[in-house]
């Protein structure tokens, strides 16, 4: 048996597929796909990208405006899940239906959410994040 080689399946100039295999790979895939051995001990990944001139080449670090934006997307998904627990549990206020265990996760959620609203004050941000604990 041959020895394993790496390969990264390039596209646009990006590694978009990696694949190990003692074979050719001119005769595992399509002609039109272009897959490059990835030297021995390169930690090649996908979202590299890849030309002839410089060969893998990792992606510069993201910005802080990067950071910040993915953090917010996060954010929002966290914050819509808190507005689905709370709802019912304002209701249940409103109307003077509430037992005290209500109340008190109706409390804890809507602290949650108003930590996750403060997030950009957080010293470290968008670097560093230290993202509050859901309610149970």
């Amino acid at each position: 048996m041959s020895e394993m080689k790496r390969y990264g399946r390039i596209y646009d100039g990006l590694v978009v597929e990696l694949h190990e295999d003692d074979r050719d790979m001119a005769t595992l895939f399509h002609p039109d796909m272009k897959w490059v051995e990835i030297p021995k001990g390169t930690p090649v990944d996908c979202g590299w990208s890849w030309n002839e001139e410089n060969g893998f080449q990792a992606p510069p670090p993201p910005s802080d405006d990067d950071l910040a934006a993915e953090a917010i997307i996060r954010r929002q998904g966290y914050m819509e899940l808190a507005t689905i627990r709370i709802a019912p549990l304002q209701d249940a206020v409103d109307l003077d239906e509430a037992t005290d265990e209500e109340v008190a996760k109706l409390k804890a959620w809507k602290s949650y959410r108003v930590q996750l609203s403060r997030i950009e004050e957080q010293a470290g941000f968008p670097r560093e994040i230290n993202w509050p604990s859901a309610p149970t």
